[in-house]
């Protein structure tokens, strides 16, 4: 059998709606295997700041905020999911990350220790993430 131009195209057309079948059946399918697994919509594990809004205004000023502990503990292997989120209009910084209004920071760590990161939401500009192993 001679492969025509027609034949061709045909081919390829019957190709890209196979791959286009695969692509629907795949992906929902794969959000509810990544949401089992503890994907990041799941919301048990975890912790979960927000920044209201007014208060980058009210740190300039010197008033006294606490919206983060000065040390966050979270549990070894991504079963603990830090969430920062910025509902104020000014943006605030954590570790290298600058977050703008309606923004939010989400971390997993994977490696046990203490982490210092620089955070303009404490008057120390510093907050400590310590990261411990899972008890069984």
């Amino acid at each position: 059998m001679q492969l025509t131009r027609r034949r061709l195209i045909a081919l390829i057309g019957g190709g890209l709606s196979v791959a286009a079948l695969l692509i629907l059946v795949a992906v929902p399918n794969w959000t509810v295997w990544w949401n089992w697994q503890g994907g990041q919509s799941d919301p048990a594990h975890q912790l979960v700041f927000d920044v209201p809004p007014g208060t980058v205004e009210r740190l300039n000023r010197g008033e006294a905020v606490e919206i983060l502990p000065h040390t966050i503990r979270l549990t070894l292997g991504g079963r603990d999911t830090l969430v920062i989120k910025n509902n104020d209009r000014l943006p605030v910084t954590v570790g290298p990350l600058i977050i703008d209004p309606g923004q939010r920071f989400v971390e997993r760590f994977y490696q046990p220790g203490s982490y210092q990161l620089a955070c303009s939401l404490h008057p120390e500009a510093l907050l400590q993430i310590l990261v411990e192993r899972a008890s069984d």
